[in-house]
């Protein structure tokens, strides 16, 4: 897993004593200084990677990210498909996936991240790509197309800054659609009581209706862009670091416990990015190995030989496995996501 960061180990300070060593973000004084963050206040590196806690300190909103920016994302590489790793909020992730496909990238899904974190990052959500052919080195591919369109997180401050402005526009669309609503009640009672005036009065409820449309779907897009900067500002609980590597777990209980099960395509990756408990794979895999396909599992019709059943991932019931007898005792077996299962049957045809 190779990891990419905009962030350094630091030792904190004051004066001649050492208080503690703790990994900060790196940014930039307006005068061009390097600085990190440390308890909402940026701090000018000093040498050895030091800061001075009882020394100079800037507001955060006074400095500018560090350059040259670069995004915080790992990759877990994989044969045919690959995952993203992004820290950050939901609009981090949907934009480093946009991002993504503008540069001709097909991205399969975006999701929660429940994998290990990596050396220099715990992340927080995953886009699974399919992997560009022909590319030795994946997240050195990557990163200049996450790198061109970095996006900053904001600070406290500014997200409630943002949230406060999206509640009061909001605010204002709903009530300029409740006066228009009065005003469309209004003109229809003069168009049902005058006659005259009924070309020009039902002329003009249809523009008011046009506008009251408008306004509407002025009202909800500033919902929803309210619901993405509250859940995007929303702190991410800290989760605890695993004690080992997720994959090397997979691949020794495969090994020593399973040896007859073949992991096909990148299930060793899906297991170990999109599970946030692998309780529901060992015990499907226990009931395949001990006594062959459970009778509560469904034939795929199409695809000769192949069964399937849902798998528990932890949170729900949308974890997919896929299974046919090979050779021998052995098992053929692809580890997927229900949202992903089109295709898969597509790619277990062919096999």
């Amino acid at each position: 897993m190779l990891v990419r960061s905009s962030e350094v180990d630091v030792t904190i300070c004051d004066g001649a004593e050492t208080l503690e060593t703790r990994r900060c973000h790196m940014v930039r004084l307006r005068d061009g200084r390097s600085a990190v963050t440390w308890r909402g206040l940026a701090f000018p590196l000093l040498p050895d990677n030091r800061i001075d806690a009882a020394g100079e300190a800037w507001a955060i909103a006074d400095t500018i990210p560090d350059v040259p920016a670069r995004p915080a994302f790992a990759v877990i590489d994989g044969a045919s498909e690959a995952y993203v790793l992004v820290t950050g909020g939901f609009i981090e992730a949907e934009t480093g996936a946009a991002n993504l496909r503008r540069a001709g990238i097909i991205v399969l899904r975006t999701g929660r991240y429940y994998g290990e974190a990596a050396v220099d990052l715990a992340a927080d959500w995953f886009i699974r790509i399919v992997r560009p052919p022909d590319t030795a080195d994946l997240a050195e591919h990557l990163e200049p197309i996450l790198a061109a369109h970095a996006v900053r997180p904001a600070d406290a401050g500014e997200a409630d800054t943002r949230t406060r402005l999206l509640t009061a526009e909001l605010l204002a669309a709903r009530d300029r659609a409740a006066a228009l609503q009065q005003e469309i009640a209004r003109l229809r009672a003069t168009v049902a009581s005058t006659a005259p005036e009924v070309a020009r009065q039902a002329a003009a409820l249809q523009e008011a209706l046009l506008e009251a449309q408008r306004l509407r779907e002025a009202a909800e897009l500033a919902e929803s862009q309210l619901q993405a900067a509250m859940t995007a500002s929303a702190p991410t609980p800290p989760r605890p670091m695993p004690s080992g590597k997720v994959a090397d777990e997979v691949r020794d209980v495969l090994a020593g416990l399973l040896p007859n099960v073949r992991m096909l395509r990148d299930s060793v990756n899906v297991i170990t990015a999109e599970f946030a408990s692998r309780r529901g794979v060992w015990r499907a895999l226990g009931e395949l190995a001990a006594g062959g396909i459970p009778r509560d599992w469904k034939k795929i019709g199409g695809t000769p030989g192949w069964w399937e059943c849902h798998l528990v991932n932890g949170r729900d019931n949308t974890g997919r496995l896929y299974v046919r007898k090979a050779e021998g005792s052995a098992w053929d077996v692809l580890i997927s996501h229900k949202a992903e299962q089109l295709r898969d049957i597509a790619w277990l045809e062919r096999q």
